[in-house]
């Protein structure tokens, strides 16, 4: 059984890089990704959460509020991955839905790039609207 670490500190950086590098596809570079978390570790607006399988580091969720007015207060899961074979998804993203519901959040989202049916299944989430993307100063967009 996995053991849940908070790690929303500058001092947790190298193990979250180590982990969400792992996800295979990203949108950010790894020098993106290190920038954001240095601006975000130690925020109460971002939390993050390690699991560890003895001393063996094993999976890594992290998600933001966003409470804008023009929006409803929702967290936002930036990354989310475990390490194939271990089980421990329901109790990292429970982590997260108990500091979202301390936030007074009811809403948590995330995007994948995988097929959302699984997210369904095993962890209760609902396939709400479709995202659409145009992505600007792109050569491959731009139509002569």
């Amino acid at each position: 059984m996995a053991t849940i670490v908070n790690a929303n500190t500058l001092k947790a950086k190298d193990d979250i890089l180590a982990m969400v590098g792992k996800i295979k596809k990203l949108d950010q570079t790894p020098e993106q990704l290190e920038r954001w978390l240095i601006n975000c570790l130690g925020t109460d607006t971002f939390n993050v959460w390690l699991a560890f399988e003895g001393d063996r580091l094993v999976g890594v969720a992290g998600g933001q509020l966003i409470a804008e007015p023009y929006f409803e207060p929702m967290v936002v899961i930036h990354f989310a991955y475990i390490e194939p074979g271990i089980i421990c998804g329901q109790e990292l993203l429970g982590r997260l839905e108990s500091w979202a519901k301390k936030k007074n959040v009811e809403k948590i989202i995330f995007f994948t790039k995988r097929h959302y049916r699984s997210f369904e299944r095993k962890y209760g989430y609902k396939l709400e609207r479709t995202m659409l993307i145009k992505r600007l100063n792109n050569e491959d967009d731009v139509k002569t």
